[in-house]
């Protein structure tokens, strides 16, 4: 069927229509990108893709399909097959290793060289080499349709619209021309069942309302082949901002650029006249059984299908095109070097030098490759899912299709899908410390913050500082003498101990997890408050008890002293209550090499472990990263706060008892 006709279905919902309906969210033939809200089209809801395959004429429809929760004859509930197939993605190295190919991964494909077009023949760079045969000679404009595809210049465009539908054909006319279609036809079939069908997932989100009827899929759809991402993917999208406005609206020049209407937007808020609300919807995964044939890529696949010769074309066009005064530039600082006529320098070699300094072919790979989406663009005309999923906002998975008409599954060991849940939490953890670092950079930092800022940004890290602590809580993130990274104590043992103690008390913990945080120097820290008692409801004397138990065990290894070392750049100025210090090892080694302490004086000193407030040893960054820390030792000023804090002790002395007369 022609692309045109696949997308060539009943007219999208509009605006209005959406809201009503609760508005629908998924793939959406965009990788991953959703349902965007705020920026160009912040002005109304976008408009938004098709809807499951007509089996749903409302939002309460998907929870009134039987089968929820039916038991097996045991009484126990059913595993679900997306969830086998969940934990089969996760921990199934074989599956797992064939997720992401490299060109190695491709050179045992099948391909007949009797069967491809004339114009496929001509784009395979080696057609008479079987172990060179997937290898496909790309031309510059095939790469960036590709680039425009996974970067959503493309895929984002409103699906069903004459736009897209003109972008949308000659992408797929390039990538079943070229073989790219053939290629990830052929790779794909390791995952393939016996009838040569793959499973792939859709998320979408329902949000309140109803009563309007959802469209069906009508072509070519962005979907994946791992379901943990479709899941992930649709609870990350669960809760959406939505800007509205009011009459007195007043909307920016439809010529105006994005500043301007950013601009306009943050006046209206401002004012009044618009306001953002919190549309939280329902999420659900719709999985498919679609045949091999449908498939038009397998996105990993195509990274690793385009020969290296097509890659060098395309950074050199780039280099040529976005660098030449830089290339001029290396030829003529060559010729004078070497006293030779610029005619006799190679422009070739100036090039090859520029795209190594600039990491063209780096970033080209990165281009073209969107991490952890395992995305499937497939031909979902007039194909039904084979099952639907209810996924709650704690990524508990419910069946909204009847127990009998799923496939038999296994059986779902428990420990191994708390696994998969800690990965998702651990990875919204990530992506909460990404928008954390997208709203306050380097740059903005180093610039300095205004007071609201200062609190604005200490608020975020509060609140990332609380997640991560119910996480550790949650996941029993502990210290063991084989997972500890950080090898510059004598002994495990002392981080080991540490991370125990930082966990003990929620305040302290997040008052640690905020100063480790921090970018901001020169901040009295979160600590430095506690001891001072100006904030928070622990009190300097408990706050130090909290840490016994790590200056017992560093007084197991070291006695009733240690040596540390602290980087100093200004000696003469005033320590704070608090100052970090570190035992000689790789931790110190790496700040000594860091610009900030390039002038920096190295302190030495023997200091006695009582002294020592406690180690800052963050549990993920010591069990899971390179690990880091920090030892904390009070001045006399905290010395004494703490000694002032600590309850007096009240010894009551008992008589004896004589009878009133």
């Amino acid at each position: 069927m022609p692309v045109t006709e696949a997308l060539a279905g009943a007219p999208l919902p509009g605006i209005a229509e959406n809201i009503a309906a609760g508005g629908i969210d998924r793939y959406l033939f965009a990788p991953l990108q959703g349902l965007g809200v705020v920026g160009d089209t912040a002005y109304g809801i976008p408009a938004v893709g098709a809807g499951i395959a007509g089996l749903l004429k409302a939002p309460g429809a998907l929870a009134a399909i039987a089968g929820i929760g039916k038991a097996s004859k045991s009484g126990k509930p059913k595993n679900l097959p997306i969830e086998d197939r969940m934990v089969e993605f996760t921990f199934n190295k074989e599956i797992t290793d064939a997720l992401d190919p490299i060109s190695f991964d491709l050179e045992d494909l099948d391909i007949d060289i009797d069967k491809l077009t004339e114009v496929q023949t001509n784009y395979r760079a080696d057609k008479y080499n079987p172990r060179e045969r997937y290898k496909i000679d790309l031309n510059i404009d095939d790469i960036d349709q590709i680039k425009d595809w996974v970067g959503g210049d493309l895929s984002k465009k409103k699906a069903g619209s004459l736009d897209f539908i003109n972008d949308i054909n000659p992408f797929i006319d390039t990538l079943e021309n070229s073989g790219l279609s053939l290629n990830s036809q052929q790779y794909l079939q390791r995952f393939a069942n016996k009838d040569g069908k793959i499973k792939v997932y859709r998320y979408l989100n329902l949000g309140k309302g109803g009563g309007k009827k959802l469209q069906t899929e009508t072509g070519i759809a962005s979907t994946t082949i791992d379901p943990n991402h479709a899941v992930d993917q649709g609870l990350r999208e669960r809760v959406k901002e939505i800007y509205t406005t009011t009459d007195d609206y007043v909307a920016p020049d439809m010529f105006a650029g994005n500043f301007e209407k950013a601009a306009a937007q943050e006046k209206a808020l401002k004012e009044g006249t618009a306001k953002l609300e919190k549309l939280v919807r329902d999420t659900f995964v719709v999985e498919y059984d679609i045949p091999l044939d449908r498939v038009k890529a397998y996105v990993p696949a195509l990274r690793a299908s385009i020969s290296n010769s097509a890659k060098d074309r395309y950074v050199t066009d780039l280099a040529e095109n976005n660098y030449s005064m830089t290339i001029d530039e290396k030829i003529e600082n060559l010729a004078d070097y070497e006293e030779l006529d610029i005619s006799d320098i190679s422009r070739d070699d100036a090039i090859k030098e520029v795209i190594y300094e600039q990491e063209l072919l780096e970033d080209l790979d990165f281009d073209l490759l969107p991490a952890d989406e395992y995305e499937v663009i497939a031909d979902l005309a007039d194909l039904k899912p084979t099952a639907t999923y209810n996924i709650d906002a704690d990524g508990t998975i419910k069946s909204t299709t009847p127990i009998s008409k799923l496939e038999s599954s296994g059986k779902l060991r428990e420990a191994r899908f708390k696994k998969i849940k800690e990965k998702r939490a651990l990875k919204k953890l990530g992506e909460e410390y990404k928008d954390i670092y997208k709203k306050f950079s380097p740059e903005k930092l180093s610039a300095g913050l205004t007071p609201s800022e200062n609190a604005a940004y200490t608020k975020m890290l509060t609140n990332h500082a609380k997640n991560k602590y119910y996480f550790v809580k949650n996941y029993e993130i502990v210290g063991t003498p084989d997972n500890i990274k950080n090898k510059d104590f004598v002994s495990p043992e002392i981080l080991i101990t540490a991370i125990k103690d930082t966990q003990k008390s929620q305040p302290i913990f997040i008052a640690n997890e905020v100063d480790i945080t921090r970018a901001v120097r020169g901040d009295i820290s979160e600590l430095e408050k506690m001891i001072q008692g100006d904030v928070y409801r622990v009190d300097a004397y408990k706050l130090y008890k909290n840490f016994n138990d790590t200056r017992g065990k560093l007084k197991e290894f070291y006695g009733d002293n240690i040596v540390l070392n602290r980087l100093e750049n200004n000696p003469n100025a005033t320590p704070g209550l608090l100052t970090k210090w570190l035992p000689e090892g790789e931790l110190l080694n790496q700040f000594k090499k860091e610009p900030f302490y390039a002038n920096a004086q190295l302190q030495t000193k023997s200091i006695p472990i009582d002294d020592i407030l406690g180690i800052t040893a963050e549990p993920l960054t010591n069990t899971r990263g390179k690990g880091y820390f920090e030892v904390l030792v009070m001045n006399d000023e905290a010395k004494q706060l703490v000694e002032k804090a600590k309850p007096e002790t009240i010894e009551a002395t008992i008589g004896e008892f004589k009878p009133i007369n």
